[in-house]
């Protein structure tokens, strides 16, 4: 699951359109939920204060209204940080 939320992460770099944008919102959203608590004891302090900023910066609710350049450089952070955790649940 963490490949795919990256994947799609990195998917939204280049131009989509407006609904792709708010369903990777609910998605990278319930995917930080889930894994905030579910694998809880898997991560550091650090690794939980990343899910709960990565949460609440993608969360569908209240949305944060950035503009492209901000939201490309969230989106290569969030995508890495999902990759990273896809590599520590393999090793």
């Amino acid at each position: 699951m963490n490949k795919i939320l990256a994947g799609l992460i990195f998917l939204a770099i280049i131009p989509m359109p407006h609904d792709y944008y708010w369903i990777l919102r609910s998605l990278v959203f319930m995917g930080c939920v889930y894994f905030f608590f579910h694998d809880r004891e898997r991560f550091s302090d650090i690794g939980k204060w990343a899910l709960a900023i990565c949460a609440v910066v993608y969360n569908p609710f209240i949305p944060f209204y950035l503009g492209k350049p901000v939201w490309v450089i969230i989106n290569l952070v969030s995508g890495f940080f999902f990759l990273s955790i896809a590599k520590f649940k393999e090793s």
